[in-house]
Parts: C-alpha cells; structure tokens; sequence
C-alpha cells in the first residue's frame, strides 16, 4: 500500500512539474500588474520591441512605454552569461523569460541572471504592433480599439478609470473595457466610457 501511495505521489509531481514548465504568461497579461505573481517563478512571452543598455544595465523592453510595462532586466554583472550586445540581440525577437517576478517602481520585471532564462521563439517579428494581440486562455489584453477601449484598474478599487485619473496613482492596471464592466463600475471622477 505504501509504494502505491508513493508512486501515485510521484506521478502527481512529475506531472505538476511538467505542466508548470509549459504554463506561460503573456507580457500584457494582467495578472502580471495585479501583484498576485509578485515573487513568483513566472515565463513570460512577447516581442522585445525595445532596448537600452546604459553599461550598468540592459533593458529588454517588451513595449514602447517601458515605464509602465513587463521588462527583462540584465545587470552588467552578468553580462558575460549573453551573447555581446543583448540589446541588439535580442531586439524584434518574440522570447520567453523565466524567473522571479518583482515589482520595480509600479511595473512588472524579471531580472536575468543567464542565457538559459530567456529562450527565442520567433528570431524576426516583422511589426512590433503584433505584439499587442494574441490567444491563449490566460485573459489578454489585446490593442486598443475603438469598439473596445483600454481602461485602468487598481489593485485594491472597485472602480475603473480614464488613464490620466488621480486615483490611479498608486497602481495603474490595464483592462479591456468589455472586462472591466463585468467587475468594477465607472469612476465617478474622471468619467470612463461605458
């Protein structure tokens, strides 16, 4: 009885292991602002349509807005572990990264230690407005359209918000409007549409 009940344990591990490895998140999935993943080992996917290495640091920018949005961080301390110029290397290429998620100045990040955390998945991305839509079964945000507008979030509000709203300032979480009506209501300040 005992070694069914280790090998039924064992099976269970090894196949939450293997599900684990291939459960990724979308570089503008909300979960990654939401704080829930904070401190989590996450993999990341999406196109690095922009990059800046300032010789401390190299930023791998997974959209143009790099302040609010998911960056793969490498420190110069660890810039022998990639190939030389990562910021060219590895810029218009769709990757996956893998590590610690940490929340740094309001947006999401991992920091890479090596080459083995970030893997390419597609080498050219020939427009970088690709970026923006894709399918998978964790809620994505798509690019903004007219029928469907990005609103904001907070963490801990029941509201949502225009982007240039007070109360965002604390924590501004992107959510299709479709999204957002099903969860929160309209603020009363800065009057999103409905």
């Amino acid at each position: 009885m005992k070694k069914l009940t280790y090998l039924i344990l064992i099976i269970t591990l090894f196949t939450t292991l293997c599900y684990a490895q291939d459960k990724f998140y979308q570089w503008n999935d909300s979960k990654l602002y939401s704080g829930e993943l904070s401190g989590r080992y996450v993999t990341v996917e999406g196109t690095i349509v922009n990059t800046y290495n300032s010789g401390k640091a190299c930023f791998l920018n997974f959209h143009t807005n790099w302040k609010k949005y998911f960056t793969a961080v490498i420190f110069r301390s660890d810039f022998s572990e990639f190939p030389s110029s990562p910021e060219s290397y590895y810029k218009n290429k769709k990757v996956r990264v893998s590590g610690t998620l940490k929340e740094y100045n309001g947006k999401p990040e991992i920091i890479l230690k090596d080459q083995s955390q970030i893997k390419i998945i597609k080498h050219k991305v020939e427009s970088p407005s690709s970026n923006y839509v894709h399918s998978s079964s964790a809620r994505v945000l798509p690019d903004v359209n007219r029928n469907d507008p990005i609103v904001y979030v907070t963490r801990t509000g029941k509201c949502y918000h225009r982007g240039s709203c007070s109360y965002l300032r604390k924590s501004k979480i992107p959510i299709k409007l479709s999204e957002a009506r099903k969860r929160y209501r309209p603020c009363s300040r800065c009057r999103p549409p409905q």
